[in-house]
C-alpha cells in the first residue's frame, strides 16, 4: 500500500478535490484504499464514488471485470484529474521540509 495522509478527499466534477470531515477508512482484505463518507464508499487515490455501504465491494469488482479493470479505471481517472491530495500533499510537504 502506498503512503498517504490521514485526510480524505472526494472528487467533484465542478470543483475538483474537496477534503471531507468525519470520513473513515473502509477496511478490506484487498490492497485498496477505500473510505466511507455519508454512507458511500469512495476510492482514496481518486476520490470517486465506488459504491454505497450496503453493497459488497468484492462482487462489484468481480462483476465489472475484476481488479485489472478496476485498476485501469483508477489509472484513467488519475491521468485526467491527477491523484487526490491525500497522496500528493504528503510528498509536497516532505519536499518543502527537506529543502530547509
Amino acid at each position: 500500500m502506498k503512503k498517504h495522509s490521514n485526510i480524505y478527499y472526494i472528487y467533484k466534477k465542478d470543483s475538483g478535490f474537496e477534503p471531507v470531515e468525519k470520513a473513515k477508512k473502509y477496511k478490506t482484505d484487498m490492497d485498496l484504499d477505500l473510505f466511507i463518507y455519508n454512507g458511500v464508499i469512495y476510492e482514496g487515490q481518486t476520490g470517486i464514488v465506488f459504491c454505497s455501504v450496503d453493497k459488497d465491494y468484492k462482487s462489484i469488482i468481480e462483476k465489472n471485470g475484476g481488479m485489472i479493470k478496476f485498476n485501469k479505471i483508477i489509472e484513467s481517472h488519475i491521468s485526467t484529474t491527477g491523484k487526490s491530495p491525500r497522496y500528493t500533499r504528503r510528498i509536497s510537504l516532505k519536499k518543502i521540509y527537506s529543502l530547509k
